[in-house]
This record gives structure tokens, sequence and C-alpha cells, in this order.
């Protein structure tokens, strides 16, 4: 039951489904946008017969002190 998530780069000219492409609808919702906004869709989903691999991360600048995290 993931929702649709879009991400777009700062100035807008790029659109990336990044969570339930497939299943939540996420890739049809992206192309629906882009051509609302007449910008690039950026899809990287797996194929579905695919198994999915995923990686966690924390989204922090390089070299962040431990005591931050």
């Amino acid at each position: 039951s993931d929702p649709a998530v879009l991400v777009f780069d700062e100035q807008g000219q790029f659109v990336n489904p990044l969570l339930s492409g497939h299943e939540g609808g996420a890739n049809e919702l992206a192309r629906q946008v882009t051509q609302l906004l007449q910008n690039q869709l950026v899809l990287n989903t797996a194929n579905s017969y695919l198994k999915p691999k995923y990686v966690v991360g924390m989204c922090c600048e390089r070299h962040c002190p431990e005591a931050v995290l």
C-alpha cells in the first residue's frame, strides 16, 4: 500500500517516480505530469519480473560526524 511518490529536480525539468511505480501508479502519474508540465520523464524502475534489491541510506553531507547521525 505504498503511495505513489514523484521526485522533481530543483528546476522542475525532470520527474522521477520514486516509490510505487508499478503497483501504486507512480509511473503513470509521472507520465501525466510530464505531459502537463512539458518536462522530461525519468523511469528507472525494474521490470516487474525482476527480483527487487533494496538499499538503505542516510541523506547527509560527506564526513558528517557520527554524533550527528
